[in-house]
């Protein structure tokens, strides 16, 4: 039997090793693909959940409002540990060889920071407090404490007191 034409289509083996390099490919825009999915629809109950607690005044200094009765204060928290999603993860590597901002550990961090403040604003909510006075945030890295193996994540907590009513 004669070789076929170089111009034939590809032997077995070497459908094989382009498979073997693709699916991995496809496995990581897959899961950012559902990823993207799970921070759109984090995004739009964020939003909802805002609209919800606008009514409640959150402040960053230590000083009360005028007008409002400060009789009895308690500490209110929210905390929040969020995680990357394997592609934004595979693209931080690429970012880190050429530098620059990363844009899309940014926006993690930001939805963060309002989970965390929703979730105080609803601990305050069910004490009967509408005003949140001295509210601050903290950020602590969560995971990755051997070497650079697991997917990035931070704890984002935001705390604050809420004056309760009389």
């Amino acid at each position: 039997p004669t070789e076929p034409p170089s111009w034939c289509a590809p032997s077995m083996v070497e459908l094989l090793e382009a498979l073997d390099f693709l699916i991995p490919i496809a496995a990581l825009i897959g899961f950012g693909w559902w990823g993207f999915g799970n921070e759109r629809r984090h995004l739009k109950d964020l939003e909802e959940r805002e609209r919800v607690y606008a009514g409640i005044v959150v402040v960053d200094t230590a000083t009360i409002p005028e007008g409002i009765p400060a009789v009895n204060g308690t500490l209110v928290a929210g905390s929040v540990v969020q995680a990357s999603d394997y592609l934004k993860s595979w693209l931080l590597g690429w970012r880190a060889l050429f530098g620059g901002e990363v844009v899309s550990l940014g926006r993690i961090l930001t939805r963060a920071r309002r989970e965390a403040l929703l979730r105080m604003k609803e601990e305050a909510n069910q004490l009967g407090a509408t005003v949140v006075v001295n509210v601050r945030f903290e950020t602590a890295r969560v995971g990755q404490a051997q070497g650079n193996s697991g997917l990035p994540s931070s704890e984002v907590v935001c705390y604050g007191t809420a004056l309760l009513p009389r």
